[in-house]
This record gives structure tokens, sequence and C-alpha cells, in this order.
């Protein structure tokens, strides 16, 4: 709440700053934090698409509709966000969030073509564990596209990428606990393996 009242402040005192659109974004992101989901939108519209805050202030407004249960606008904010601005920092992270929508509304296929495109356009990003993790388990959970074996494979691919490889987003991976205690049930429960 304070830095939501001294962000406003410096917008009244300073309505022409050069930082008057990170400012906004500060002031979103504070709204964000006490769930106040509208008020961060209406903050969010305020900077324009020729800003160079405008792929973070979409990433934001697909979390400010998420908050909201507008799952839809969310996705479309989200896809906007990676579409058009593949290069930013949020690119990865929209795609990882679409993707979760999508399993979260029973849309497997469409949660792993978000994955898919994290993995293969960025592999080397922070959400590239996240992914790889959330295609396990799609094909975990998803009633049309469910396929144990595959989400055993994808758990043992984390798993390798961590042990093996060790390479450092899967081996640091807050995940990594969660992969091996969901690749052990499947082995127990369906490959009779413990």
């Amino acid at each position: 709440k304070a830095a939501i009242e001294r962000f406003t402040q410096f917008m009244t005192n300073y309505p022409n700053s050069q930082l008057r659109d990170q400012t906004t974004l500060w002031l979103a992101r504070s709204y964000l934090k006490t769930n106040e989901n509208v008020e961060a939108l209406m903050q969010l519209d305020r900077i324009s698409d020729d800003s160079g805050e405008y792929p973070t202030a979409l990433f934001l407004k697909g979390k400010a509709y998420v908050g909201m249960k507008e799952n839809e606008s969310a996705r479309q904010a989200y896809h906007q966000a990676a579409l058009l601005f593949p290069g930013n920092e949020n690119a990865d992270n929209a795609l990882l969030e679409m993707a979760r929508l999508y399993l979260q509304d029973g849309n497997g296929e469409r949660a792993i073509a978000s994955v898919v495109q994290i993995i293969q356009q960025y592999p080397d990003s922070d959400s590239a564990d996240d992914a790889l993790y959330l295609a396990g388990k799609v094909y975990e959970t998803d009633s049309l596209l469910r396929d144990v074996e595959k989400a055993r494979l994808i758990y043992k691919k984390f798993l390798n990428l961590a042990e093996v490889d060790n390479v450092p987003q899967y081996r640091n991976s807050p995940l990594l606990e969660r992969v091996r205690r969901d690749y052990n049930y499947l082995q127990r429960i369906y490959f009779n393996q413990r």
C-alpha cells in the first residue's frame, strides 16, 4: 500500500518524467501484489504500444487477468507478449503461463505446443526446466493426451539433464525433487519398478 501511495504521488508530481512508464509498471506490480487487478490493468493500459515497457505491460496484463480468473484474456495477453516480442525477457515466461492455463483448462495439445516452443526457442532460459516438467504433467494428466510412458520418459530426461549431464538450470531447479517423486511414482504404479 505504501508503494502504491509513493508511485501515485510520483506520477502526480512528475507527469512528464522520463520514468513515467517504468513507474507505471511498478505501480501496476504493486496493485497486483495487493490483488487489485482492475487497478493494475488500468495502469497497464496507460503504457502505449510504442513504449519500451509495452512487452512487460502485456505480460503483467496476463497476470492481472489470471487474478481476475479471465483465462482467455490472460492467454491473449501472454500470446501477444510472446509472439510480438520474442526477444523480450518475459517471452518464455509468457509461453509458460499460457501452457499452465491451457493445462488448467484441459487443452493439453495447446499446452504442449507452448512448452515445445519454450524448449526449442529458449533452451537456456530459467523457464526451460518448468516447461519440461509441465510437458510431463500434460502427458501424465491430460484426458486426451494421457500417455504415462511419455510422461515417465520426460521426467527421466529431466533427471538425466540434472544428474548425468549436470545442466545448471536442471541441477539447481526447485522442481528437481518433485520430478524425482513423480518419476518414482510412475515407476512404482505403472511399471512395477521400485
